[in-house]
């Protein structure tokens, strides 16, 4: 009969295989690959550096608040490590309501000479009924207290005053107002361990 066998089909592929395997081959050896870098050029550099890791975020630093890591930092520790010049800066805040000389008269608050373990509600001022029954003394506690939140303090009272938030800044008016007259209390004695944390905190 005429026309090709199955074996005749075989063969004709198997040549075709082969045809294709010969140029693949020979394309590959005809093709040049390219150049290895030499040493120390750019080129060698790029491709033997490691890629850079990408930059760690610079942590914020915390603003200097006479504390430590550990926790806040006790008012007789911050007191010692206070600073009477930014006391009389952070002063500032009050003189628009209170004087702070000696023998000045009250303005719209009273005056804030011998403030430091004065009676609460004393002197030539007329005070709120809520510190008239609050009592007691001004102890450096009281007026780092009354300093931070006077509405927390005493509820009730006149005083239309925000407060001052930073611990370090409380700390350094009390110095300040401490020296406001002419006989300045002694400051509180902070325990040693709270002592060292005020000054790492100050120099931070």
């Amino acid at each position: 009969m005429g026309g090709y066998s199955i074996k005749d089909w075989g063969a004709a592929g198997a040549s075709a295989m082969a045809l294709v395997l010969a140029v693949t081959v020979a394309g590959n050896l005809l093709v040049p690959l390219p150049p290895e870098p030499e040493p120390g050029s750019p080129d060698a550099t790029t491709a033997s550096a490691p890629a850079p890791k990408p930059a760690a975020k610079e942590s914020a630093r915390p603003a200097a608040q006479h504390a430590s890591t550990a926790g806040p930092v006790s008012l007789a520790a911050r007191l010692a490590v206070a600073d009477v010049k930014r006391g009389e800066t952070v002063a500032k805040k009050c003189v628009a309501c209170h004087p702070l000389d000696k023998d000045a008269k009250a303005k719209v608050g009273p005056t804030l000479w011998g403030v430091v373990e004065r009676k609460v509600a004393t002197g030539d001022f007329k005070f709120s009924e809520a510190l008239v029954k609050l009592g007691g003394t001004w102890t450096f506690e009281r007026l780092e207290a009354y300093s931070e939140n006077p509405k927390t303090f005493a509820p009730g009272n006149k005083m239309a005053f925000g407060g001052i938030a930073n611990p370090a800044e409380r700390a350094d008016l009390l110095a300040f107002l401490r020296g406001r007259t002419d006989a300045p209390v002694p400051l509180p004695q902070p325990k040693p361990e709270e002592l060292a944390a005020a000054k790492a905190g100050a120099a931070a």
